[in-house]
């Protein structure tokens, strides 16, 4: 359910080439990021022209390319760690989309801090997503659905497997090197994991 990390520093340009290989049309939708009108990936009414809504929702077996940028404003600032963590989804049919667990990370960065292979220097990740799915509104239920599911990484039940950092990075691991986790919510209501 979790979608590929995205990691960017500060300044730094990203542009990604979205195929939905899926049945139904979907987009990507990043938040705390900068973009121009045909890479908002958000559906709704407006007074732009139609070669700006393309990223709106994109068709089974088309490609859309999105260009997201993080300026200086929407960086981590002094006070901040390293890395600070927003979210992208899909926002074509944002209920039906959220509950079918078409969300991901956006680790937005300060400058220097990741290494060429794009990893955070010095630090061993883990990427969290802790989320209430009502497959009653995804796309790919059936009368059998159950309501509500509570998850952590799409795990239900006790059935989260360890928390293993990266077998090819811990290998690499420097003594001294920190471990940190980057936490997405997605419920519909407040809710308390404990």
């Amino acid at each position: 359910l979790l979608g590929p990390t995205i990691r960017a520093e500060t300044f730094d340009t990203i542009i990604i080439h979205f195929k939905n290989l899926a049945k139904i049309p979907y987009s990507m939708h990043g938040v705390g990021i900068s973009y121009g009108k045909n890479s908002e990936g958000s559906e709704y009414e407006d007074a732009t022209s139609q070669s700006e809504k393309g990223d709106d929702r994109v068709a089974p077996g088309d490609l859309h390319t999105y260009t997201w940028e993080i300026p200086l404003y929407y960086g981590p600032t002094e006070t901040d760690p390293p890395c600070v963590t927003s979210a992208y989804f899909s926002h074509s049919n944002f209920t039906y989309d959220s509950n079918a667990g078409m969300v991901g990370p956006i680790l937005k960065c300060k400058p220097g801090s990741l290494s060429q292979d794009g990893y955070q220097n010095g630090v061993q990740e883990k990427i969290l997503l802790f989320a209430v799915f009502d497959e009653r509104y995804s796309h790919y239920s059936n009368e059998r659905t159950v309501k509500e599911v509570h998850t952590i990484n799409g795990y239900t039940n006790n059935t989260l497997p360890d928390l293993k950092p990266d077998v090819r990075r811990a290998l690499n691991r420097e003594e001294g090197e920190e471990e940190k986790a980057a936490v997405i919510v997605v419920v519909e209501e407040a809710e308390v994991y404990g």
